[in-house]
């Protein structure tokens, strides 16, 4: 008897450890993109060069999103623009792009 019982506790145990980890998994999701903006699609300044786009959604609905500029080929840093809990979050890598390009301005 005292065999079967250190066996459930030892199955219940395990099977605790191994959802854990997907249980963290789906509570936090992160989404990146990569957008290349080059001479026939400049930044609003006219400058050239790329973001990094961050989408991150918590298991509590939270969302924030972070944009990194770089000038090309990742020579220089332009700045970052966060957002937390904003009224649009992008989905794709279109939406991502185009919310990069909208807060360029923006980035300290």
């Amino acid at each position: 008897m005292k065999i079967i019982i250190a066996f459930i506790f030892a199955s219940l145990a395990m099977l605790g450890n191994t959802m854990a980890p997907n249980t963290y998994k789906a509570q936090k999701k992160v989404e990146k993109y990569t957008c290349v903006f080059n001479a026939d699609n400049p930044f609003p300044d006219g400058t050239t060069g790329i973001s990094e786009i961050g989408v991150k959604v918590t298991g509590k609905g939270n969302t924030f999103v972070t944009v990194e500029y770089y000038s090309d080929d990742y020579t220089d840093y332009l700045g970052q623009f966060e957002e937390g809990n904003g009224d649009f979050v992008p989905s794709t890598k279109d939406e991502a792009c185009q919310f990069a390009f909208d807060h360029y301005i923006d980035r300290q």
